[in-house]
């Protein structure tokens, strides 16, 4: 249900798969090195941007405008 992957220097973007994972109610990718478009994780997105924050993005669109996106 709950799945924290912060500070982990995880880089790249936010595999699709994720959207599979049906009982997932919260995610934190904060503080990584992610870009681009987020999965559509209905679950999850009620908790706002804050789960997206800080991730330092070398390429593409940072994740926390792809958030705000949805």
């Amino acid at each position: 249900k709950n799945l924290d992957l912060s500070h982990n220097r995880i880089s790249g973007t936010v595999p699709r798969s994720l959207e599979a994972l049906s009982t997932l109610q919260t995610l934190d990718l904060s503080y990584n090195n992610l870009c681009g478009p987020l999965p559509k994780l209905h679950g999850v997105m009620r908790h706002g941007c804050k789960p997206y924050e800080h991730n330092l993005c070398h390429r593409g669109a940072p994740l926390e405008s792809s958030c705000h996106q949805l």
